[in-house]
């Protein structure tokens, strides 16, 4: 009888993509900075919760439960337009505090705030990320 022995680099990859496949499937809040995520629900042409903190790398999901298209924006951050029962994601990479609006429904607005603004750490700000505008 021959013992077969799997190589390392392979076990390490299958451990590796299992991580990353439960991690995935997460839709609670998380430890800060673990790449969690927080669902906000847009219901009755709101955003429920309409404040959220948040550390940078965690991830927000807008989940549109109303009947009606709605079309969300984090700061300079268009995620485009959302058909009901859909949803659009937008993932913190700078510190901040971003307004969130609906380009369709002047009364959905909220506010996201990140890393040293919200629960997060203080990463220094990613280069691609545009920074918050104001007057929405």
């Amino acid at each position: 009888m021959t013992k077969r022995t799997v190589p390392l680099a392979l076990l390490a990859a299958f451990v590796a993509a299992s991580l990353a496949l439960t991690l995935s499937g997460c839709s609670t809040p998380s430890a800060p900075g673990t790449g969690g995520s927080t669902t906000v629900v847009e219901k009755n042409f709101q955003f429920s919760p309409s404040s959220v903190s948040l550390p940078i790398g965690d991830t927000i999901v807008f989940d549109n439960q109303d009947s009606v298209p709605h079309h969300v924006v984090v700061g300079t951050a268009d995620l485009g337009e959302q058909a009901p029962g859909k949803s659009v994601s937008w993932t913190a990479t700078a510190d901040g505090t971003f307004p969130v609006k609906c380009l369709i429904h002047a009364s959905m607005t909220g506010r996201v705030s990140v890393g040293a603004s919200g629960s997060g750490s203080s990463a220094p700000p990613s280069a691609t990320t545009p920074p918050s505008t104001g007057g929405y």
